[in-house]
């Protein structure tokens, strides 16, 4: 966001095994929330350590674990982090500066991920067998946005597979029946102008662009293969699209708040079974 150069983390192993993390962390939600950002970690490249792969968001543990007991499957992998920096899932696509109050931002996530892409082949990456894309959060929303245009980039002969963590974010109003967070996408979508996936662009234009920077929209036209894993009552979901106060513990929710913790996760198996049956 502050115009400092966009980069990874890398961990080499096994040569032909690639997983790359996608990292999450929100999204910035108007110009003034940008400008915030941009002078973070999670905006600005300038203070990031060097040498190590991340311990947060699936960096040591999970399926970058090196313990070849507690990770069989995926421990030896070399194992690519990718620093979120953008504020919009990697979509950003504005050529140039843009002037705020303040300062100025840079909304260019998605020619970030493209040299990121672009340095791995460089690196290595085009002698490999198998790569996988993953992300959690607004990461996991990344590999919904991007994982097509990925599949495009990396050569035919590698085997290419999407994992979305927590990203399925529905389109919903809150508990109370008023719509708090799709507005906030509609405007991130605009004001990034952000690059998703192809076929989906193709298909909601104008007015309706910015559904393909919500999961349940773009996921329907994604053909690389990739799994989906998330909560029905994934806590964020809860808190800031359902605004439920009782988001930390559901068992507290009471009344009309179980009522729509039910509507939930309906809406998910909907949404999720729709796009099951597009895939045949």
């Amino acid at each position: 966001l502050d115009g400092s150069p966009g980069g990874y983390y890398i961990k080499k192993g096994d040569p032909e095994k690639y997983i790359i993390h996608l990292e999450g962390g929100g999204w910035c939600e108007n110009e003034d929330d940008c400008l915030v950002r941009s002078k973070t970690d999670m905006g600005s490249s300038k203070n990031w350590k060097t040498g190590v792969i991340p311990t947060m968001d699936g960096g040591a543990h999970g399926m970058f674990n090196p313990d070849r007991a507690l990770n069989p499957d995926f421990w030896n992998h070399t194992m690519v982090f990718v620093c979120y920096c953008d504020g919009a899932s990697f979509a950003g696509n504005v050529s140039d500066p843009v002037p705020v109050l303040g300062g100025m931002l840079n909304f260019k996530g998605r020619t970030i991920l493209d040299a990121t892409i672009a340095s791995l082949l460089k690196g290595g990456m085009k002698k490999a067998k198998n790569v996988i894309v993953k992300g959690g959060s607004a990461g996991g929303l990344a590999v919904y946005l991007h994982i097509d245009h990925i599949r495009d980039v990396i050569p035919k002969a590698i085997d290419v597979t999407g994992l979305a963590d927590g990203g399925f974010f529905l389109d919903t109003p809150d508990w109370e029946g008023v719509s708090r967070f799709t507005p906030i996408y509609q405007y991130v979508s605009e004001m990034q102008n952000v690059q998703t996936d192809v076929g989906c662009e193709q298909y909601f234009t104008g007015g309706q662009a910015w559904m393909c920077f919500m999961a349940p929209y773009v996921s329907v036209f994604v053909s690389t293969d990739m799994y989906i894993l998330n909560s029905f009552y994934d806590t964020w979901q809860l808190a800031n699209i359902l605004n439920l106060d009782c988001a930390g513990n559901i068992s507290e929710c009471q009344g009309a708040q179980k009522v729509v913790l039910q509507q939930q996760r309906g809406a998910m198996l909907t949404s999720i079974k729709a796009v099951l049956q597009m895939k045949g």
